[in-house]
């Protein structure tokens, strides 16, 4: 994992997640503010198993009432084959 915070300091990065096609999803399923609090880049080489089984992040994000949302983004192309 690298680059924590991109949403606040990488241009690109701070322009898609505040951009209005991404609040457009978050709107779409009742969020009415979403703000972008997490943001990292994680390589997943295809050569190694690096599958992550289902979890939930809200452990480290903590919210009363919980209300984060996590969304992963493909920044390549990406296949079911490895």
């Amino acid at each position: 994992k690298i680059g924590h915070a991109l949403h606040d300091l990488d241009d690109a990065f701070r322009d898609f997640t505040r951009s209005a096609k991404v609040a457009d999803v978050f709107r779409s399923l009742s969020y009415t503010s979403p703000t972008p609090v997490q943001s990292m880049v994680m390589f997943k080489q295809s050569e190694f198993a690096s599958e992550v089984s289902a979890h939930q992040d809200s452990a480290y994000i903590f919210t009363d009432p919980l209300s984060t949302l996590g969304f992963w983004v493909a920044l390549e192309d990406a296949c079911e084959e490895a």
